[in-house]
């Protein structure tokens, strides 16, 4: 059994310890071998848990350099990473696929998390979620398709959005860059809670939508 460093003074997220010091890996307490390129995806998902990253983003983080040639290679390093953790695409635990986007980190902890995506319309519409629960921070989805939903009085995605749009300037710029960002977000029943997201403008061929990647804490 691998002795864990008690000097490491990174991230510890549940079983899973990532110390990027002496670039071990530890799955409850036994030490999981991988290869410089598997270690360096997992660094780079495990440093920002939950904040989604596109297999370019991965792929350029592990060799650090802007080419990376197919993208797709990240899929294959993905799988085997995934296999030496144990989980795969469809039972995973640590690594979530975000259909069309990419990959991100999940800690495995008593903590438990929602998660949904939003998808806006150029004038702030919301058109579109998916989610795996009916309830989105305390509303219906069904009652807020349609509206320019929003869920503090401050308004919170739509501040979020023309921040955005105002940094990056071009259209095109939209299509390749992404915010990755948390707020306060005051829940239906009045509870502040935090909610991580990412934000990034998708090109859907005559139009163009807005798209937030969500998740928060809860307790059911």
């Amino acid at each position: 059994m691998a002795a864990i460093d008690l000097d490491w003074s990174g991230p510890i997220h549940g079983d899973l310890i990532v110390n990027e010091e002496t670039r071990d890996v530890t799955l409850n307490g036994e030490l999981v071998t991988l290869t410089r390129v598997e270690f360096d995806l997992l660094a780079t998902l495990y440093r920002t848990p939950r904040r989604v990253y596109t297999p370019t983003q991965l792929l350029q983080a592990a060799w650090a350099t802007d080419w990376i040639g197919d993208e797709r290679s990240a899929e294959v390093y993905i799988s085997r990473l995934r296999k030496k953790l144990g989980e795969s695409g469809k039972s995973p635990r640590f690594i979530r696929t975000v259909r069309g986007v990419g990959y991100s980190y999940q800690p495995s902890s008593t903590v438990k998390f929602h998660s949904a995506v939003f998808m806006f319309s150029p004038d702030m519409t919301l058109r579109a979620v998916t989610s795996e629960h009916d309830l989105v921070l305390g509303w219906a989805i069904d009652e807020i398709l349609g509206t320019e939903w929003t869920p503090t009085s401050t308004g919170w995605i739509h501040e979020t959005l023309l921040r955005f749009f105002l940094a990056s300037g071009m259209a095109e710029t939209f299509k390749r860059s992404a915010l990755n960002d948390h707020r306060e977000v005051r829940q239906r029943n009045g509870e502040v809670i935090d909610v991580a997201f990412r934000l990034w403008v998708a090109d859907m061929g005559e139009s163009r939508e807005v798209v937030v990647d969500a998740s928060w804490p809860t307790n059911s």
